[in-house]
C-alpha cells in the first residue's frame, strides 16, 4: 500500500472523529483501505461561470441591499447510472465521481434524489484528501430527497459512495446542480484576513464577547439556497415556553423571500438544501490563519414555520422562523436563546456572521429607538447605533442579515434587516425587526406570527430565558439564573483556569475536541475551583458541569502558543 496513502488514512481518521450531526459517523472513506492504483476516475467537467455575468448579477443584488450571493447554480445531471465509475470490492462496491468546475473557490453538491441504505456511506473530499466531509449514512435523511452535503473548498471534489453487497442497488443519488462559489469563501489554507469581513469587526472570543459565551452558541451561519443562487445569512437557535428543544432558527424574511426573483419564497425542496453551521468562530481574539475544520459542525435542511412575508420589511418586521430537519447534537454545545418582546435596554450586542465570515460581535451602549425599515408601516424595527470597543468597532455587513440583537438581560429582541453601518461609516444606524412586532403584528394567522411558536404553551410571557438542553432540565428559573453566572476564566488561558460555581454544580468533566475525557473533578460545595491544565496540549477543550438539577458546558481554549 502507498505510504502516503497510509498517512492520509491516519490523518483522516483523526479528522473524522471530530465531525458531527449530519457529518457524524466516525467512518473513513472505503477507498482509503485500497491502493491508489486501484482507481482510474475520469473527470466530469462542469460549465464555468462567466465573471462578467456574475459581476452583473452581484452589482444588481448588492446595489439593492439584498442578501449577498456568493455562489450561483451550475445545473448538472450526475448519478451512479450515468457518470463516475463503479469499483467492486470484497464486501460490496464503491462509486466515485470526480467533479471539476474550473476557477471555483468552492463547490456545493446538491441532490434532488438522496437515499442511503443501512451500511452505506457517502463522503465528499478534495483530490488531495486534505478536506473531507462525511461520512453521511442512513441517518442522514431528507423528507423529499433533496439534500446538500455542504461547501467544500476548491474547484474539484470527489464524491464517493460505498454500498455493501447486502443492500446492492438500494441507494438513490442524483446531483441536479452544483453551487459554484466565487466570493465570500475563505481559503482552505492561509488567507489574508481569514474571511471577507471588514477589518474593524470584532471576533466573539475577544473581551467584548466574554459575557456572551452562552448566546454565541445559539448563533449559526446559514447557507441559504434560493432560485437565484446561494447566499449567506445569520440565524439564532431559539428557546420556547414548552422547553422542548424544538430546533427553531430565527432569521430574516429577506433570506427566505428571494428579492432577486420578485420575492418568490424558497420552496420546500430548497429549504431542505439549506445548511446551518454551528461553532463557526475563532477560538481566540485573533483571526485564524486558515479555516481548518471550523466548517464541519453543521446540520442540513429545514422546514418553514412562519414568516412576515412583507417583501423584506417593506410593510412589516422582516422575520422568518424555520425548524431544522435534524436537531443539533450535544457536542455542538447548542444554546437555545431567550427572548424579550418588551422595551429595549440601554446596552447590548449583536452576534453575526458578516459576509459569511467567522462569528463577530457588535456592541451598543445607547438605547435603540423604535423605528421602521420600509415606508408603509411604522414602529416595526429597532434603530441601533454601534459603539467603538477595545478591539474594534463592530458593525454589520451583508451576511449579517437575520442575526439577533440581544439586550443587557441576554435576551434576543430583534433580527437584522439592514442599515448603513460599515467600517468606513460606523456611526450609521442599523435596523432590527422587533420581536414584539414579530409576535402577532405581521398577520392574523400563525404562519405570519412568531408568538404561537415561541409561546406554544400560551403563557403570554413577555420574556423567556435561554438554556442549554432545555428539554433535559428539571431546574427552576432561579437555578437557570445561577447557572448563567457559572464562568471559566481567563479564557483563553495559558494553563490555569478558575471556575466560578454559583449554581451548586457537583462535578466537572473536561473533554478534548474529539470527546475524550481528560480530567474529572469533584467541585461539590466549592464556589470557586482551580483547574490546572498546564501539562496538556494547547487547543479547544470542553468543561461540562453537572449536578442533580442540570448540566451545562463551557468551551475553553488552552493557548497553544504559551
Amino acid at each position: 500500500m502507498n505510504l502516503n496513502r497510509v498517512a492520509s488514512l491516519i490523518l483522516c481518521s483523526l479528522f473524522l472523529s471530530t465531525l458531527t450531526a449530519q457529518v457524524s459517523e466516525d467512518i473513513v472513506p472505503r477507498s482509503y483501505s485500497l491502493p491508489e492504483s486501484f482507481f482510474h476516475d475520469g473527470i466530469a467537467s462542469l460549465p464555468v461561470l462567466s465573471p462578467s455575468d456574475v459581476a452583473a448579477l452581484d452589482y444588481r443584488d448588492d446595489k439593492l441591499g439584498h442578501m449577498p450571493r456568493f455562489a450561483r447554480s451550475v445545473q448538472t445531471d450526475i448519478s451512479p447510472t450515468n457518470a463516475g465509475t463503479w469499483y467492486d470490492v470484497a464486501d460490496g462496491r464503491i462509486w466515485r465521481c470526480h467533479i471539476r468546475s474550473a476557477g471555483a473557490l468552492a463547490l456545493i453538491p446538491c441532490y434532488d434524489a438522496w437515499y442511503l441504505p443501512q451500511g452505506a456511506t457517502l463522503h465528499v473530499y478534495t483530490p488531495d484528501m486534505q478536506e473531507v466531509i462525511g461520512a453521511f449514512t442512513s441517518v442522514n435523511t431528507s423528507p423529499d430527497g433533496h439534500y446538500n452535503t455542504g461547501l467544500i473548498h476548491g474547484d474539484e471534489c470527489i464524491i464517493e459512495y460505498y454500498e455493501p453487497a447486502a443492500v446492492a442497488d438500494k441507494g438513490k443519488l442524483h446531483l441536479n446542480e452544483v453551487g459554484y462559489a466565487y466570493r465570500m469563501v475563505p481559503g482552505r489554507k492561509a488567507s489574508r484576513n481569514f474571511g471577507d469581513a471588514d477589518a474593524c469587526e470584532v471576533n466573539i472570543a475577544c473581551s467584548e464577547g466574554a459575557d456572551w459565551q452562552d448566546e454565541k452558541n445559539a448563533v449559526v451561519r446559514m447557507l441559504v439556497k434560493l432560485s437565484s443562487g446561494y447566499g449567506w445569512c445569520t440565524g439564532t437557535l431559539m428557546n420556547n415556553t414548552n422547553n422542548d428543544c424544538e430546533p427553531y432558527i430565527l432569521s430574516a424574511d429577506h433570506c427566505y423571500q428571494d428579492e432577486s426573483n420578485n420575492y418568490v419564497a424558497a420552496t420546500a425542496a430548497q429549504l431542505n438544501q439549506w445548511v446551518f453551521y454551528f461553532d463557526y468562530e475563532s477560538p481566540t481574539c485573533a483571526n485564524p490563519a486558515a479555516e481548518g475544520t471550523l466548517g464541519t459542525n453543521f446540520v442540513t435542511g429545514c422546514s418553514l414555520r412562519a414568516a412576515s412575508q412583507d417583501n423584506g420589511g417593506d410593510n412589516g418586521s422582516d422575520f422568518v422562523l424555520v425548524r431544522t430537519n435534524v436537531s443539533p447534537p450535544a457536542r455542538f454545545n447548542p444554546y437555545y436563546a431567550g427572548w424579550s418582546r418588551g422595551t429595549a435596554t440601554t446596552s447590548g450586542v449583536g452576534i453575526h456572521h458578516p459576509n459569511g465570515d467567522i462569528k463577530k460581535i457588535s456592541t451598543y451602549t445607547s438605547q435603540p429607538s423604535s423605528s421602521h425599515w420600509g415606508t408603509l408601516t411604522l414602529n416595526t424595527h429597532w434603530k441601533v447605533l454601534w459603539a467603538a470597543t477595545a478591539n474594534g468597532y463592530g458593525v454589520t455587513e451583508p451576511g449579517s442579515s437575520g442575526s439577533g440583537l440581544f439586550d443587557s438581560n441576554h435576551r434576543l429582541i430583534g433580527t437584522l434587516t439592514g442599515g448603513g453601518s460599515s467600517c468606513s461609516s460606523p456611526t450609521q444606524n442599523d435596523f432590527y425587526g422587533e420581536v414584539r412586532y414579530h409576535w402577532t403584528s405581521n398577520g392574523l394567522t400563525s404562519d405570519k406570527q412568531l408568538g404561537p411558536w415561541l409561546d406554544p404553551v400560551g403563557t403570554n410571557a413577555t420574556t423567556f430565558d435561554g438554556a442549554y438542553d432545555p428539554c433535559g432540565m428539571t431546574i427552576g428559573i432561579a437555578d437557570v439564573d445561577a447557572m448563567i453566572n457559572t464562568a471559566v476564566y481567563p479564557n483563553p488561558s495559558t494553563g490555569l483556569f478558575t471556575v466560578k460555581n454559583n449554581a451548586g454544580m457537583t462535578s466537572l468533566t473536561v473533554t478534548n475536541a474529539i470527546g475524550e475525557v481528560v480530567m474529572v473533578q469533584d467541585i461539590t460545595g466549592r464556589t470557586t475551583a482551580q483547574v490546572d491544565m498546564s501539562s496538556y496540549a494547547g487547543g479547544v477543550y470542553f468543561f461540562r458541569f453537572a449536578s442533580a438539577r442540570g448540566a451545562q458546558t463551557r468551551k475553553v481554549v488552552l493557548d497553544p502558543s504559551r
